[in-house]
């Protein structure tokens, strides 16, 4: 089981990092601005974001439930990533 949510805890980090392009292309009739501002109101900054992922899959690794515990409601409250850009970027952790 531990291995099994390292697995899923990297490709969450595969899947944040392609949404780069995604969030970059405006869709038909709003800017990028406006649809990034609409999706993400209070963006957690990439460092944080990655040192969170980073103890998640540590506490996996190691089968430290309790060091799961921990961690997994800080990256289910994150809905959104502010990256190193002026863009963010959707995040969706329920799955945790």
């Amino acid at each position: 089981m531990p291995h099994r949510l390292a697995i899923l805890l990297a490709a969450l980090a595969l899947t944040l990092s392609s949404t780069r392009s995604i969030c970059a292309q405006p869709t038909t009739g709003q800017s990028t601005n406006d649809r990034q501002s609409s999706a993400c109101t209070d963006p957690l900054p990439l460092a944080d974001y990655l040192r969170l992922l980073r103890a998640s899959h540590a506490a996996a690794i190691h089968g430290n439930q309790v060091g799961l515990a921990e961690v997994a409601p800080a990256l289910v409250a994150t809905t959104c990533v502010a990256l190193n850009t002026d863009q963010s970027a959707p995040a969706d952790n329920r799955w945790l």
